[in-house]
């Protein structure tokens, strides 16, 4: 997937395969002014996400430069997770994400009421009386094993 602006890999939540993205790389994209561990701290304890189903951390240690190591957490969400955490960020990105997937929902109403008319206006085929043989002869849906001349 290379057209994607946020990248999507596939994870496992609870056992359970899922499609995930990283919680930076979302924060990133918002373009939130606040550091990321405040962040995303304070949207889980605002929305209520349940650690594990709606997201989980993979902790990272990394070396620091001069004394000691550096432990980060990584935050890896499921793709509603982050759908909802972008819908409510309060900026313009927020904004162009809102309006994106309320098109797109608008797009799924059309999509729907005209799969709904389409299906409610064709009729079922009806059946032939004759099915063909693998000789090309018909045979009458009746008659198990004869076939005539069509």
């Amino acid at each position: 997937m290379t057209n994607q602006l946020i990248p999507v890999f596939n994870g496992s939540i609870s056992n359970q395969a899922a499609l995930l993205c990283n919680a930076r790389n979302l924060h990133a994209f918002l373009g939130v002014g606040k550091r990321f561990a405040s962040w995303i701290t304070e949207r889980i304890a605002e929305y209520g996400f349940v650690e594990n189903q709606d997201y989980m951390i993979a902790s990272q240690i990394r070396e620091a430069k001069g004394r000691g190591g550096h432990n980060r957490k990584e935050y890896h969400l499921t793709l509603d997770t982050a759908k909802e955490l972008a819908m409510v960020e309060r900026n313009e990105k927020g904004r162009q994400i809102r309006r994106y997937f309320i098109e797109c929902e608008k797009k799924l109403r059309t999509f729907s009421q005209y799969k709904q008319n389409h299906s409610r206006n064709s009729q079922p085929r009806k059946s032939s009386s004759f099915a063909t043989c693998s000789s090309g002869w018909k045979k009458p849906r009746t008659s198990a094993n004869t076939c005539i001349p069509s």
